[in-house]
């Protein structure tokens, strides 16, 4: 899973996770506990759904304000 985290972040910056019913513990928790190990930002968790970013610095897609 953290090999398809990081091949999708990779190429598209920002990823959606969604966190199956069956996961035990807290959600945010959860969350960054797997932004750490893919090595990526915790943008947000809203219900099931995380949201990770990671910049790609050699082509990058997001164009974020300063």
């Amino acid at each position: 899973m953290l090999a398809e985290i990081d091949a999708v972040v990779t190429k598209r910056e920002l990823v959606k996770v969604r966190l199956l019913d069956s996961v035990d513990g807290h959600r945010k928790d959860i969350a960054k506990r797997l932004a750490d190990r893919a090595g990526t930002e915790l943008v947000q968790v809203l219900g099931r759904t995380v949201l990770l970013f990671r910049r790609n610095g050699e082509n990058p897609v997001l164009d974020l304000p300063k």
